[in-house]
């Protein structure tokens, strides 16, 4: 894995939401939903928020100096995962240029150690999030519905 890369959400088609250290994550296209809590929320953040592969695993090695191995195949293993499951995409090197953070990445928390990152992924709400009118919604959202002649048949 290139460590400069950075990502985004993979938006429109993936939403999410972190509450109390819990990232919660739903690929509107497919109707899976998955959920990270320490480590791998802050890891998500970190993507989300831009910050390049190295820097975030600059952080996690400093905090985590004795585990310095599981850091990165912790980390590096979680990226490979979100990828495949479509949530997160590799920014354009257009897009890369124009990033520029105020201040590195930081880990918030007081973890002792580093744990693997685990994305759990629930496919028990799959029939009700695709059938969810938020996916015959316009460019503007909702509640604005797509033209009768783009919906798809």
């Amino acid at each position: 894995m290139i460590q400069t890369q950075r990502f985004k959400i993979n938006s429109p088609a993936v939403i999410n939401d972190t509450i109390e250290g819990e990232s919660v994550i739903i690929n509107l296209q497919n109707g899976f939903y998955y959920s990270m809590d320490n480590i791998g929320s802050v890891i998500w953040n970190g993507l989300i928020n831009q910050y390049s592969i190295e820097e975030i695993l600059s952080a996690f090695i400093t905090r985590f100096s004795k585990d310095k191995e599981r850091v990165i195949n912790g980390i590096n293993e979680l990226i490979t995962e979100l990828k495949k499951e479509s949530l997160i995409v590799m920014l354009t090197e257009e897009e890369q240029k124009n990033i520029r953070h105020d201040k590195a990445f930081e880990i918030d928390g007081s973890a002792p150690s580093f744990t693997r990152p685990v994305l759990n992924k629930f496919g028990d709400m799959q029939d009700l999030l695709l059938l969810d009118p938020i996916h015959e919604v316009d460019e503007a959202g909702w509640p604005y519905s797509k033209p009768e002649d783009a919906k798809e048949k």
